[in-house]
């Protein structure tokens, strides 16, 4: 299930106990819209709490899941090696998050996310099989 960044971070925010002795959360303000949202997706139940007086969210199994998925798909890495060059200026599509000159010829670049196949020809890159 896709989740916007605002919501994957209340999501978040709902995995750790609110309080030493309070485990749900309560709805505020700041975050009603997007607690809203989730009720109606299902990734989080709205519960009575004596504690906050506009009643306190937690999350529901869906939502633990799609949270688990997400820290996930963040720790994997696609790894691509340079055909014709190194790493340089304008050598790679933007948002690469790591470098590795040991690897291939001129070395390879990793990415949280997977290249389109135009841009693996536009910049002459190589996919990496395993991940280095």
């Amino acid at each position: 299930m896709r989740v916007t960044p605002a919501q994957l971070n209340v999501l978040k925010k709902l995995t750790k106990p609110h309080k030493e002795v309070v485990k749900e959360h309560p709805i505020d303000a700041y975050n009603s819209r997007t607690i809203g949202s989730l009720l109606r997706r299902g990734l989080v139940e709205k519960v009575t709490h004596k504690l906050f007086l506009h009643g306190a969210v937690q999350l529901t199994d869906l939502g633990r899941e799609v949270v688990e998925e997400s820290v996930a798909k963040k720790k994997e890495k696609y790894w691509y090696a340079y055909t014709l060059r190194g790493c340089s200026l304008g050598c790679q599509p933007r948002g690469f998050v790591g470098t590795d000159d040991t690897c291939g010829r001129f070395g390879a670049v990793a990415y949280d996310r997977e290249l389109t196949e135009e841009e693996v020809n536009r910049y002459e890159l190589q996919e990496l099989e395993k991940e280095i």
